[in-house]
C-alpha cells in the first residue's frame, strides 16, 4: 500500500478514536457520577437537559424529553385521574446579565394573566431566596384560579450560565399541603451536570 494511503487510513482511524472518546466523555458527563440512588428515591434524567434530580417513590415520570415533569395521582375515586405535578423547564435567557428577581419582575404580569379574572384571582403568598445546587435562586409561592379551580404553586427560579430554570409544583390547595415536602425533596436533590 502506498505511504499516502497508510497516512489517510491513520488519520481516519485517529479521527474515529477522537470521536469515540468525545462521545464517551459526553455520555459520562450526562449521568450522575459516583452517586448512589438515595433510599426511597428515583432518578429523573435525560440527554437533552443539563440537570438531573431525584424524586420520591409514588411519583411517576410524566414527560421526559426537552423538559422533565413528574406527577402524583391524587385521585380518591377509581376511574378519576387527578394529579399534582412538578415540572422542570429550562431555556436560554436573552439578557445574559439578568438576575432572578429582575427576571421575576419582568415576567410576573404574564404569569398573573394566565389566570381567570385577568389576574385578579392571582396572589403571591410567599417569597424567599434559596439555593438550587448551590446557585442563588428565588422561591415564589402563589395561587391562581383556572377553569373555576384554585391551584397553589411553588416555583423555584434559577439563572445559571444565561439559562433560566423554572421548577414548578402545581396542585390544589389540599395537594399542596400534602405534597409540598416532596417538592422540597426534589429541590434539595436537584443537580446540574
Amino acid at each position: 500500500m502506498p505511504r499516502k494511503g497508510v497516512i489517510i487510513i491513520m488519520k481516519k482511524t485517529l479521527t474515529l478514536l477522537i470521536a469515540i472518546v468525545a462521545f464517551l466523555l459526553v455520555s459520562c458527563k450526562s449521568e450522575p457520577s459516583g452517586e448512589s440512588l438515595p433510599d426511597g428515591m428515583l432518578l429523573a434524567n435525560n440527554e437533552a437537559v443539563d440537570y438531573y434530580f431525584y424524586y420520591p417513590e409514588g411519583w411517576e415520570i410524566d414527560r421526559n424529553e426537552g423538559m422533565i415533569s413528574i406527577r402524583y395521582n391524587t385521585s380518591e375515586k377509581v376511574g378519576l385521574e387527578e394529579y399534582a405535578s412538578i415540572s422542570v423547564m429550562s431555556f436560554t435567557n436573552k439578557d445574559t446579565a439578568q438576575v432572578v428577581n429582575k427576571y421575576w419582575e419582568e415576567n410576573v404580569s404574564s404569569i398573573a394573566n394566565l389566570f381567570e379574572g385577568d389576574g385578579d384571582d392571582y396572589a403571591i403568598k410567599d417569597e424567599s431566596e434559596i439555593r438550587l445546587d448551590n446557585v442563588v435562586s428565588a422561591r415564589k409561592v402563589y395561587t391562581g384560579t383556572l377553569d373555576g379551580n384554585t391551584y397553589k404553586f411553588a416555583q423555584v427560579i434559577c439563572i445559571r450560565n444565561s439559562i433560566v430554570y423554572l421548577i414548578t409544583f402545581t396542585g390544589t390547595e389540599d395537594d399542596y399541603s400534602n405534597l409540598i415536602d416532596d417538592f422540597d425533596t426534589v429541590i434539595s436533590n436537584f443537580h446540574f451536570k
